[in-house]
């Protein structure tokens, strides 16, 4: 073994087995580069690549300030950079003990359609001309096209590569690099607060499936006023592709999104006693901002702002209409594990009331027993897979939480009026 190899600790080689791992798997999917930078920027090994960038990707990309915020900061997340004409890269940084070792990149993708005339003009304005432009151009236009969701799952791959623990997509940070100048950059990349978030801002072509369940859900969860909101929105997230449609601007797709999002959080808002005065007015609120917004990156964290906002306020609204807090927190739970075993003396523990006590509570405020609210709650579960995916009856069954199929079929037919296959098929 080569002398600098045992001088690297065991779990240092570790991580970087399953970096390679990572890579090959990514791989097998899309023809992304793999870019391994030293913490002083210098490149020392790239795979996958064009060799038309040369060693100078990151300055060209403006990428050298970014990163090295981040080793300052000594991030251990993966994350992702949002540079120039919707490039993007999936990044992480490598360390040793306490010391930062490697910056991979993986990339450059695109997360959505743009033309070739923009794709042009940012080289232009790049100070990049002649057949090197050219060159660029032909590489640009050939690189693969991933939404954020796609992105986002692969940061939570790499994020337990790295460091061998869980991370939600929401949870991965997104950072914008050093913009071009007001003068002639792309307006979109003109922001320069670096900003974060993770929720759904691309549009992915192909089947539309899912989409309707991931709206229900998250109606159900505003109406709600569901303070585990993160973990339900991570939930729906995985379920939808999001429009299909291609807008050819990755910005005007990413505000297209929002926009339909405030429309369903603001009603949903109004379903859960938020008044509609106010509903509208954070509904225009949001929607100003949101055609402010300059990049990606702004208006996904702007999408995870507003459904906070909207969320506490029901939450809020319902506590001060006489329902506890401790109740609330009961129907939340039952939301986020529908597919678990669910009874009251589980639920009366976490709220820390006696069983008896606990069932006459919850019937006080909700106006139905805690039996009725679970079952009602796996039925409108079941509902939503049942339109939204293609799912096996007995798959949905196990999915809810209910373990006798005569069971599903008992409860289903008496909330419903029909059989789960007369649901699905519309009649």
């Amino acid at each position: 073994m080569p002398s600098d190899l045992l001088a690297l600790s065991p779990s240092y080689l570790l991580i970087q087995g399953k970096l390679s791992y990572f890579y090959e798997m990514i791989r097998c999917c899309y023809d992304i580069g793999n870019w391994v930078y030293s913490p002083q920027l210098v490149l020392e090994k790239a795979s996958g690549e064009d060799p038309v960038y040369g060693s100078d990707l990151i300055k060209l990309l403006r990428l050298t300030d970014c990163f090295r915020a981040r080793i300052n900061e000594q991030l251990r997340s993966a994350f992702l950079v949002e540079a120039p004409f919707d490039l993007v890269f999936l990044c992480g940084i490598l360390y040793e003990e306490e010391s930062p070792r490697q910056i991979q990149l993986y990339g450059p993708v695109f997360t959505g359609s743009s033309s070739p005339l923009t794709l042009r003009k940012y080289l232009d304005d790049s100070g990049v001309f002649g057949s090197r432009r050219d060159q660029l151009y032909e590489t640009w236009r050939k690189l693969p096209v991933l939404p954020f969701s796609t992105l986002t799952q692969y940061g939570q791959m790499l994020h337990y590569a790295l460091t061998g623990t869980r991370i939600a997509t929401l949870e991965i940070p997104i950072f914008l690099s050093s913009p071009l100048s007001p003068s002639k950059s792309n307006q979109a990349y003109s922001d320069d607060n670096p900003s974060q978030g993770g929720f759904e801002s691309s549009i992915l072509k192909g089947s539309h499936a899912g989409v309707w369940q991931a709206e229900q859900q998250l109606i159900r969860m505003i109406q709600e006023g569901n303070m585990g909101y993160m973990a339900a929105l991570e939930q729906s997230m995985k379920l939808s592709s999001g429009v299909k449609a291609d807008f050819k601007d990755p910005l005007r797709t990413a505000k297209n999104n929002v926009l339909t999002l405030i429309t369903l959080v603001s009603r949903a808002a109004i379903m859960g006693g938020l008044s509609p005065e106010l509903a509208y007015s954070l509904n225009d609120f949001y929607a100003e901002r949101c055609e402010d917004s300059r990049s990606i990156s702004a208006v996904m964290t702007l999408s995870s702002q507003l459904i906070e906002d909207y969320v506490t306020r029901v939450h809020e609204r319902k506590i001060s209409n006489g329902i506890s807090r401790e109740i609330l927190e009961s129907t939340t739970y039952i939301s986020l594990h529908l597919s678990e075993p669910l009874n009251i003396p589980q639920l009366a523990a976490a709220a820390g009331y006696s069983d008896y006590y606990f069932s006459q509570k919850f019937k006080k405020e909700m106006g139905i027993s805690v039996s009725e609210y679970i079952a009602k709650a796996r039925i409108d579960l079941a509902k939503n897979l049942l339109k939204g995916t293609h799912q096996s009856l007995a798959d949905i069954q196990e999915s809810i939480g209910i373990s006798s199929r005569s069971r599903f079929y008992e409860l289903f037919k008496k909330y419903t009026g029909l059989s789960p296959a007369e649901y699905r098929s519309g009649k």
